[in-house]
């Protein structure tokens, strides 16, 4: 079998979860117990991540989740930690990623574009290999959609 491209997950694969510690300090900016904070963190992180909330209507529903209100201040807050909770890479994989692209294996990370700056420098093919999370859910959707309806047609 010729590999021609692979894709790593950022989360969890390319980069570790967040540790506890982390959890610890988003959850007291939050004014949240860990536990509570990482419920509501964790329950609408499907259409953040797929780009179809943006960072602030993802934190003030973390808010909403838990009874409470964010400011903007406090969600530019959010934001900017929220970041912080992705930064710790796995070097093995990426040595691996590595090793893959001196091949010549294209290999690509897919995430999220956290940013403002992620959504304008990263969200098409760069130096930074990384695809859209967005794009990927769409085209996922487009296949499905395509798909079911040959299925229905047959």
């Amino acid at each position: 079998m010729n590999i021609r491209a692979v894709i790593f997950d950022f989360a969890g694969v390319l980069c570790f979860h967040p540790t506890r510690e982390q959890a610890a300090e988003v959850a007291a900016a939050c004014g949240l117990s860990v536990p509570e904070f990482l419920q509501a963190f964790w329950a609408n992180r499907h259409p953040y991540d797929a780009g179809k909330i943006e960072p602030q209507e993802y934190w003030h529903g973390v808010a909403r989740a838990t009874g409470r209100t964010f400011d903007d201040g406090l969600v530019t807050e959010l934001v900017r930690l929220e970041t912080g909770l992705w930064n710790r890479y796995d070097d093995g994989v990426l040595a691996w990623v590595a090793q893959l692209r001196a091949k010549g294996v294209q290999s690509y990370g897919i995430g999220p574009a956290m940013t403002e700056d992620d959504r304008t420098n990263y969200a098409w093919h760069s130096d930074v290999e990384r695809l859209s999370e967005s794009a990927l859910y769409q085209f996922v959707e487009f296949t499905w959609n395509a798909v079911t309806e040959v299925a229905v047609k047959k």
